[in-house]
């Protein structure tokens, strides 16, 4: 295969769109995914390029905490055996949880892995017997949050700028 043919697979491949009806399987992150939700986490920042040049002066910003892996905090979502995103949560002193991150590869994005991502952090949260969950939202994921049902709370500054606060209260 030539050079031309080799970058048109690569590019296709990471084009390809998966059919929902696929099945995405969720599971607990285990110390060996570490990096790959690391690149996961790096890929889906890097997709604003508002934040590309923080990014690139910060790059400790990028981690996933092994001791929120250890502690069963984070969940993976996969397709076909790949990693497709995670979401991690904090348990607070005052007994709710936050929302410590939630990440999909950019080329699937809007397709509901989001979602069932929160959701799956959500239920880690119900377990670890939070009331509500609290997030500081990218503005540009402000909409996706709010068809979750999170409300907005107030900002808060962050080491990229400004994130809007919202919180989903548990029945």
């Amino acid at each position: 295969m030539d050079r031309a043919q080799t970058r048109k697979s690569k590019l296709q491949q990471r084009e390809r769109r998966f059919d929902m009806n696929e099945t995405l399987r969720l599971r607990k992150a285990t110390r060996a995914d570490q990096r790959v939700l690391e690149d996961v986490q790096r890929r889906a920042s890097l997709a604003y390029e508002e934040y590309r040049e923080a990014l690139v002066a910060h790059p400790d910003a990028i981690a996933v905490p092994v001791e929120q892996i250890d502690a069963g905090d984070v969940v993976v979502a996969e397709r076909d055996g790949a990693i497709t995103g995670f979401a991690a949560i904090v348990v607070r002193a005052d007994g709710d949880a936050d929302l410590d991150a939630i990440f999909v590869l950019p080329e699937l994005w809007k397709q509901g892995i989001g979602r069932v991502l929160i959701g799956a952090a959500e239920k880690i949260a119900l377990e670890r017997r939070a009331r509500a969950m609290q997030v500081v939202a990218n503005p540009n994921a402000l909409a996706f949050y709010k068809s979750c049902g999170y409300l907005v709370t107030g900002e808060s500054q962050t080491q990229f700028g400004v994130g809007i606060t919202m919180a989903k209260r548990f029945s």
